[in-house]
């Protein structure tokens, strides 16, 4: 399994990151596998000095930060699809 981690920091929010997605095959789902790509990012984004990460979440994946972490900051719409904007404390 291969992985690329890149992390940017908005100008306006310094030391906070956002991750754009992580997706995992479904052949791979109920494995785990995400939460220790979310483990990596952390530890990633922590040594790299970040003590935030933002995720815009799907609804169905919710639950999944949630266990992370995560809590919901606010909610947006992009093209009629409800996003929840999620943070977590490093």
């Amino acid at each position: 399994m291969t992985y690329q981690i890149r992390l940017a920091t908005p100008k306006d929010a310094p030391g906070i990151s956002v991750v754009r997605s992580v997706f995992v095959r479904p052949t791979f789902q109920k494995r785990g596998v995400s939460k220790v790509m979310m483990g990596i990012l952390h530890a990633v984004a922590w040594s790299q000095g970040l003590r935030s990460l933002s995720v815009p979440s799907s609804i169905t994946a919710v639950g999944f930060y949630e266990k992370m972490g995560y809590e919901t900051v606010r909610y947006e719409f992009h093209r009629n699809e409800r996003t929840v904007v999620m943070r977590v404390e490093l």
